[in-house]
């Protein structure tokens, strides 16, 4: 079968497994957008429920350019809802496309709560920003031929989440 990891079978251009990939990333892309845009428009509780429902959308929209320039390298920054069709989008580098994925997951590691109420599972926190800008980190890094500052990055978020988030606290077995 098709299998994510079969590159040559999955990833051939007679499947359509790319294809779906793209159009998946891309419209939790315009979600994000289409939610942020219409922060205003709402009635919300608090200013800070608000603030959250806007760092979940900047942490959704991180992951997918993250995905997106591990796959296809650098790709279109769509960073803004729009109802009109365009056409006429140019592909950024994939430096350019994790530029954009570290941006939106530094501002939602900033809002984003570090602890989640037990009825909360599967939500965004603060850690799981902080994983996602480890990775984009290391990758921007590599991408840049060997940014140590970038690594530097990588490592401080991956340290983050190993200290506030460990797997594993005690031995089992």
């Amino acid at each position: 079968g098709e299998h994510f990891s079969n590159i040559k079978g999955a990833w051939s251009t007679d499947k359509s497994l790319p294809k779906d990939f793209w159009d998946k990333f891309y419209k939790i892309i315009s979600y994000s957008n289409l939610a942020i845009s219409q922060l205003d428009n709402v009635e919300w509780d608090s200013e800070a429920t608000k603030a959250r429902a806007n760092a979940e959308a900047l942490f959704l929209r991180g992951v997918c350019y993250l995905r997106l320039a591990e796959l296809y390298g650098g790709v279109p920054l769509v960073l803004e809802y729009s109802e009109t069709p365009n056409f006429g989008y140019t592909r950024a580098s994939r430096v350019e496309t994790y530029n954009a994925a570290i941006t939106d997951l530094k501002a939602a590691y900033d809002k984003l709560p570090a602890s989640l109420a037990q009825n909360e599972s599967g939500r965004a926190s603060k850690w799981a920003a902080a994983f996602f800008l480890s990775e984009a980190y290391l990758g921007l890094g590599v991408e840049e031929n060997d940014s140590k500052a970038d690594f530097e990055n990588s490592a401080k978020y991956a340290q983050e989440v190993l200290t506030n988030r460990p797997l594993m606290t005690e031995r089992f077995g």
